[in-house]
Order: structure tokens, then C-alpha cells, then sequence
């Protein structure tokens, strides 16, 4: 590569460089929009935990109800059999019985299992924004009033 060449190259770098660029749009792209859906070109992402643990509740309820629900579908069911020996629609309701136990059971399991999970994420999320921010804090931008 020619020496000039290369003082052209070292030129365009630098062009680029002084060219801001944020991460919610392209080179070039003058529209302003962002991450956070404000369209006002600041560019920030937000975050909060509230969603995450507003998530957590919901599994939580959610599993306190299916556990009812199942309680009181066996006990609806109770004393069915007794005196209906004979029945064909006997064996149809037990089956349906032991399909609709198996289906509340694994709702169940599906939302006690989500619950720390979701309460998990806000807080690692957190964690990783105050990492971010500190490694981001700590970077030293020429020109800027940071960075000199």
C-alpha cells in the first residue's frame, strides 16, 4: 500500500470518527428514533424491574389458583361413584377427572417453576445495568468532557 494511500485511509478514519453514531440508527440515518420508543434521537434504552416482578406475582397467583382449582375439582368429584356403579358416563367422568387433574397439576408446576425465574431476571438485569453503566463511566472519550 502506497504511503498516500494510507494518509487517505488514516483521513476517512478520523472523518468517521468525529461523525456521531448512536446505537438506534444507522450511518446516515437522521430519523431519530430509538430504542426506547421516545423518537426524540436520545437513543436510551430503559429498564425496569417492575414488568419482571409484576410477572413473578402473576406465576405466583396463578399457581396459588391452579392448586385450588385442582383442591376443589377433586372434591366436586367426590361421592360421584358411589351409587352410580354401572354408569358408561362413570368411567368418561373419571377420565376427564384424571386429564383435567394432570392439566391443572402441570400448570401448576409450569408457574411455580416461572416465579423465582422472573424474579430472577429483574434482579440480574439490574446487576448487569449498574455493571454496564460503571464500565461505560469509565471510558475516556477525546474531545468530550470526559475524556480530557
Amino acid at each position: 500500500m502506497a504511503w498516500d494511500e494510507w494518509e487517505q485511509l488514516k483521513a476517512e478514519a478520523v472523518a468517521r470518527e468525529s461523525a456521531q453514531m448512536q446505537l438506534n440508527e444507522g450511518p446516515g440515518s437522521n430519523t431519530g428514533g430509538s430504542a426506547g420508543g421516545h423518537g426524540d434521537g436520545t437513543g436510551s434504552l430503559r429498564h425496569t424491574r417492575k414488568p419482571w416482578m409484576r410477572a413473578a406475582s402473576v406465576a405466583d397467583e396463578l399457581s396459588t389458583t391452579m392448586r385450588k382449582a385442582r383442591t376443589d375439582l377433586h372434591a366436586a368429584h367426590e361421592g360421584v361413584s358411589s351409587g352410580a356403579e354401572g354408569l358408561a358416563s362413570l368411567s368418561a367422568l373419571t377420565d376427564v377427572l384424571t386429564s383435567w387433574k394432570a392439566r391443572l397439576g402441570a400448570a401448576r408446576d409450569e408457574c411455580v417453576s416461572l416465579e423465582p425465574n422472573l424474579r430472577g431476571v429483574a434482579v440480574e438485569l439490574g446487576e448487569v445495568d449498574v455493571k454496564v453503566g460503571a464500565d461505560t463511566d469509565a471510558v475516556r472519550v477525546p474531545g468530550t468532557r470526559r475524556g480530557e
